[in-house]
């Protein structure tokens, strides 16, 4: 995952977001009708592809609109069961407790995974630079995935994997890091870092087991509906499932669309302006082998509502990501090691980067340069 997905991901430094999310809080509460089964369903519309394939995500709140059919018409989210963990969480036997959690078809939230150590075809593929790094990343979970909640089947687990949001995914991604390396260095993890102010490289240590969490309030909800202040306009959004991860890194890489990040995070989680359906898939900005950005008139109209959109709007768009969604905080916190300058700053863990997954190797090449 290359530093610009993780921007797009959660836009903006971490002193700008919690900023929005005070901003927010402090703003008068706009408190939406519950909307009706015909509502969710008129927003929701078709869903997918344009050609009738919703995603995943779509077709488990369409199940909910036409079980709410059947419950007197009022929309409600499969919030039950809650979720029980099995057992306790141990990252020294590889089991955690994922923040947000992964819900499957009959609305069961599963929020536990057991995961076992990479092996020597895990890591071959990882260091297959022909795939993509997000379908590498996609791979390797399902394999080393053991058991999710209650879900043990590998076809499960691996549509699971690409389908849980992306915040959730993130936490997955440094369990499997933990899990890996558990024996040799259990939790902590050491990389290099230049100083921006007197350009020196040093080593820096943080335990990844005590990054900062996003737990949504209610994981079992995807959807939510928002007023934006300026348009006045009521846009519904939905939590950003993972199949976007490898979507918005293709998008990024192009170099025409890549200024465009800020956008991208919007438009990939906007599901209906004024009950107008306008959610995209994939397939409306990547080639059908999904190696390309190519984008569908569909896209470039919604791109293009995103664009037009006030910052004020923008703003409390991003703010209400970062209220719902799951998510970890990736910023880490450095100070520089040269006494004469003693400047702080901060830099986003890249959970993509081959150095996060073989820190061994990396330190000894860090190493082998300073000792040059």
């Amino acid at each position: 995952m290359s530093d610009e997905t993780s921007a797009r991901i959660r836009p903006g430094t971490k002193e700008d977001l919690k900023e929005l999310f005070h901003k927010s809080a402090e703003a008068t509460p706009i408190v939406p009708p519950t909307p009706t089964a015909e509502d969710m369903e008129k927003a929701i519309g078709a869903g997918g592809d344009g050609a009738g394939t919703p995603s995943p995500q779509l077709e488990r709140l369409r199940q909910a609109v036409e079980k709410s059919k059947q419950d007197g018409g009022i929309f409600q989210v499969d919030d039950s069961p809650r979720y029980e963990p099995l057992t306790e969480a141990q990252a020294e036997a590889g089991v955690f407790c994922l923040v947000g959690g992964y819900i499957d078809s009959d609305g069961t939230l599963h929020k536990e995974v057991e995961i076992e150590a990479m092996g020597g075809d895990e890591e071959d593929l990882l260091g297959n630079r022909n795939i993509p790094i997000v379908l590498r990343l996609n791979s390797v979970l399902s394999r080393v995935v053991k058991r999710l909640g209650t879900i043990t089947d590998r076809g499960e687990i691996a549509r699971a994997v690409s389908d849980m949001p992306l915040g959730t995914r993130q936490h997955l991604l440094i369990a499997m890091r933990v899990t890996s390396h558990w024996l040799s260095e259990k939790d902590v993890y050491t990389f290099v870092a230049r100083c921006p102010r007197c350009r020196q490289e040093s080593e820096h240590t943080i335990n990844l087991l005590s990054l900062e969490h996003y737990e949504p309030e209610d994981p079992s909800k995807q959807l939510y509906r928002v007023e934006l202040p300026y348009s006045k306009e009521v846009v519904e959004w939905r939590v950003l499932p993972g199949e976007w991860d490898h979507a918005l890194d293709i998008l990024g890489r192009n170099k025409e669309m890549a200024s465009d990040f800020l956008t991208h995070a919007i438009i990939a989680r906007v599901v209906s302006v004024n009950g107008e359906k306008v959610d995209l898939s994939v397939t409306d900005v990547l080639t059908p082998d999904k190696r390309k950005a190519k984008l569908t008139k569909r896209a470039q109209m919604v791109i293009k509502w995103a664009k037009h959109a006030k910052s004020v709007d923008r703003d409390r768009l991003r703010a209400e990501f970062l209220k719902h969604e799951p998510g970890v905080d990736t910023d880490i916190e450095c100070e520089c090691k040269n006494e004469r300058c003693g400047a702080s700053w901060s830099v986003p863990l890249d959970l993509g980067q081959e150095g996060f997954f073989f820190p061994q190797a990396t330190s000894m090449r860090s190493k082998t340069r300073y000792s040059i």
